[in-house]
């Protein structure tokens, strides 16, 4: 319910309640790796591609094995162009075998 009520929030237009209830569902439920996809989904929507990754890869530190969220990883790797893979990831290989 409260996942929902930040995804509204952010619909609506507001931005910094929809952000504030993420942080604390984050905070709050750490392993659960739905509110981490939810969150990068958010931030990507608003164009914050940088936030979206850093959601994306606090989720998967807290929820390894939860497989949306790398695959949601894998379409931010996808979005950002060259120079900015080699500077925020690691080699596509390597997160694969991270994945698996």
């Amino acid at each position: 319910m409260l996942l929902e009520g930040a995804l509204f929030e952010g619909r609506i237009g507001n931005k910094e309640a929809a952000r504030a209830q993420f942080r604390v569902l984050r905070d709050k439920c750490q392993s659960y790796g739905p509110i981490y996809l939810e969150a990068s989904r958010y931030e990507e929507r608003e164009g914050h591609l940088d936030n979206s990754l850093k959601m994306c890869e606090e989720g998967l530190d807290f929820n390894p094995k939860y497989g949306p969220l790398w695959f949601q990883y894998l379409r931010l790797y996808e979005k950002l162009d060259e120079e900015a893979r080699q500077a925020k990831f690691d080699s596509l290989q390597t997160i694969f075998n991270e994945m698996f």
